[in-house]
């Protein structure tokens, strides 16, 4: 049973306020929120919609990517570090944990060497400046 004290108007116009303050307080922020969102649905459909455009299944499949990078990075370094400990195994502490590092420099700097093309304008200076030597 509540108390005749807890029952009186000015107790419930205060558990009022506070159920709007507790709810109301922070969806004003939201709703602030509607016309920027709204504006920004208008300016860039393709974005908010992207089942309008006939590219959807590429969208999906580069939106994918950036999931599936942390389990795929997680499972490689568990796997070298596995590999690698038993390699080298006691002195994994030492120098064997440095491996990997290592192989990762080398492998990033050959691809980057091999598969990445220089721009036409480096080209172009290079030409320039071989040229005037």
């Amino acid at each position: 049973m509540s108390s005749p004290a807890a029952s009186s108007p000015v107790v419930r116009t205060h558990r009022a306020r506070a159920v709007i303050a507790q709810y109301g307080g922070h969806n004003h922020r939201m709703v602030r929120l509607l016309p920027v969102r709204q504006a920004a649905a208008l300016v860039f459909p393709k974005v908010f919609f992207p089942g309008s455009t006939p590219y959807v299944g590429v969208l999906r499949l580069h939106g994918e990517w950036p999931q599936v990078g942390v389990p795929v990075g997680l499972l490689l370094s568990t796997g070298m570090v596995k590999l690698m400990s038993r390699v080298t195994g006691s002195s994994f502490d030492t120098w064997g944990w440095r491996v990997p590092f290592l192989a990762s420099v080398v492998a990033v700097g050959l691809y980057v060497r091999l598969r990445v093309l220089e721009s036409p304008a480096l080209r172009s200076t290079r030409t320039r400046c071989h040229r005037n030597n």
